[in-house]
């Protein structure tokens, strides 16, 4: 488990790149990413990476909500649809 926590997870949102430990996804186990299975949907393996065709800012703020944890992390752009989160 040890080296999995370590995987290093790419991930495209719309062409902006990403990329952190798998250990950050799956302190989340509810959430897409956290949710080993039901992400795999968006891996292209070619590539080595997860694409997701989303709004970027939005993920911006959801990326950060991820590593830090807390919803002080997850800052909403107040000029998107709370839905888009």
């Amino acid at each position: 488990m040890k080296k999995r926590l370590d995987t290093r997870v790419k991930i495209n949102v719309s062409g902006l790149k990403f990329e952190t430990k798998d250990g950050v996804f799956l302190k989340h186990p509810d959430t897409l990413m956290g949710d080993i299975a039901r992400r795999q949907q968006f891996y292209n393996e070619e590539k080595d990476e997860f694409f997701f065709d989303r709004h970027r800012p939005s993920f911006e703020a959801i990326f950060r909500y991820y590593q830090t944890g807390t919803p002080e992390g997850l800052i909403k752009l107040w000029y998107i649809k709370v839905s888009v989160y």
